[in-house]
């Protein structure tokens, strides 16, 4: 049989019966496996290409980030919040009669017998320290228009007001090395006594009559003024020795100014109402002051510290309102005031 006629090659299995041509074994292997990587790169591709798709629509994960930083109001100045405080209920209670700014210029203090502090003015009478104020607000001072409050306020507005009051106050001056009381005696016109003697004892009178010595101002700086009815320096001086009384109505100071030439009392109150507001005259009924003061002449000073000393004299009219005055006196107040 011939190979190559149509029943040879059916035979031999190289063509079919249709005349189509037929795959050796080694062929469909091939073409197998090629069918199979395409499949295979078909599901690969088609994976990407969802993955691409799904992650296309999806949001990109955020960045990791520090931890948000809390938005956190820092709490209000404790400090500031009691100062504030404090300043309220000052002037809710206290500015009638001290004053917006604690100078004693409230519109009440005219009328108040004494008048009201100046807490910028030193010493203060009863203490500057937390302690001592706490106790003037709480009880009051008998004897003026400063009554207790421990009724009226709380125990956070007690301290917030103490606190107030306090800085109302100048700062404590600090005495320095050249304010010896020598130098300050001076610059005040006063002669210092040196050394210091014994203030000698004395009696005079007020004009409701009560009698009165030194020895019940003991503990306190003393000014003695010797004055005149017939004496027109004394006249001149006293209205300015009224003031600085007032001034210092809540120091350890006794300011006393005696009459020594006139025993008609109604001439004394005469001179009382129309030169002095408020410092009460005083009167020596024994006429001994001159002795034991040795007064040459009037008007006559004599300062006495808190030890009972005589320290100063100053003869002749002055002018109590200067500030070398004011300065000695603070002076010798503060060492009364630091040595109870």
């Amino acid at each position: 049989m011939n190979p190559s006629s149509p029943e040879g090659l059916a035979q031999t299995g190289e063509v079919d019966t249709r005349g189509a041509q037929r795959t050796s074994p080694s062929g469909s292997v091939a073409r197998f496996l090629a069918w199979t990587a395409l499949g295979l790169g078909m599901m690969i591709l088609s994976a990407g290409l969802a993955w691409s798709i799904r992650g296309g629509m999806e949001p990109p994960s955020p960045a990791p980030e520090s931890a948000p930083v809390a938005n956190v109001v820092p709490p209000p100045d404790q400090k500031s919040v009691l100062f504030k405080k404090g300043r309220l209920t000052y002037q809710v209670h206290c500015t009638r009669c001290h004053g917006p700014e604690g100078r004693g210029d409230g519109p009440d203090a005219a009328v108040l017998r004494p008048p009201p502090r100046d807490f910028a003015a030193r010493p203060w009478t009863h203490g500057e320290t937390t302690e001592a104020i706490r106790t003037v607000i709480l009880q009051g001072i008998p004897g003026t228009a400063m009554t207790g409050w421990s009724h009226l306020l709380s125990s956070q507005e007690l301290d917030a007001v103490v606190d107030y009051v306090r800085s109302l106050g100048a700062p404590p001056r600090e005495i320095k090395v050249s304010d010896t009381p020598t130098t300050l005696l001076r610059q005040a016109g006063f002669e210092p006594i040196e050394p210091a003697i014994a203030a000698s004892p004395l009696t005079f009178e007020g004009l409701d009559g009560r009698k009165r010595t030194l020895d019940q101002e003991q503990g306190k700086a003393i000014l003695l003024v010797f004055w005149g009815t017939t004496c027109a320096p004394c006249m001149e001086e006293l209205p300015s020795l009224d003031r600085l009384a007032s001034e210092f109505a809540h120091a350890p100071l006794a300011v006393l100014p005696i009459c020594i030439d006139e025993a008609d009392d109604a001439l004394v109150r005469e001179v009382e109402r129309t030169r002095t507001r408020q410092l009460p005259l005083l009167v020596d009924r024994t006429g001994l002051a001159r002795i034991q003061y040795d007064v040459q002449s009037i008007p006559y000073a004599v300062l006495i510290d808190s030890e009972g000393r005589q320290i100063g004299r100053a003869q002749g009219c002055k002018d109590w309102s200067t500030e070398a005055v004011r300065e000695l006196l603070r002076t010798v107040t503060s060492r009364s005031a630091n040595s109870e």
